[in-house]
């Protein structure tokens, strides 16, 4: 679908890896911080912390999917049928 707009397939794979590097590393930055700092809270429940920031991080990973799909599938058709009228309109883009 997305195939039409990339001019450059080889810097798009390139950008694409590395802005799933950086939003792994972010990842991990804020996954370990909030085990740090809910460990600093309750004291003493190492392991029950750990157990449910583990599971609460896996669903979000699970249910996040499902989020995006829903989301993309909801509201793409919107932010494309608005853009088209407004690039009729104002002569954005050439609509053929």
């Amino acid at each position: 679908m997305f195939d039409n707009y990339v001019s450059n397939t080889q810097w798009h794979i390139n950008f694409t890896l590395i802005c799933s590097f950086v939003e792994g590393v972010a990842s991990a930055a804020v996954a370990s911080s909030a085990l740090c700092i809910l460990m600093q809270i309750f004291p003493g429940h190492e392991s029950s912390i750990t157990a449910w920031t583990e599971m609460g991080f896996g669903l979000g990973y699970m249910l996040g999917r499902i989020r995006d799909k829903l989301t993309y599938l909801l509201l793409v058709p919107y932010v494309y049928s608005t853009t088209v009228r407004m690039s009729k309109v104002t002569n954005w883009v050439h609509v053929q």
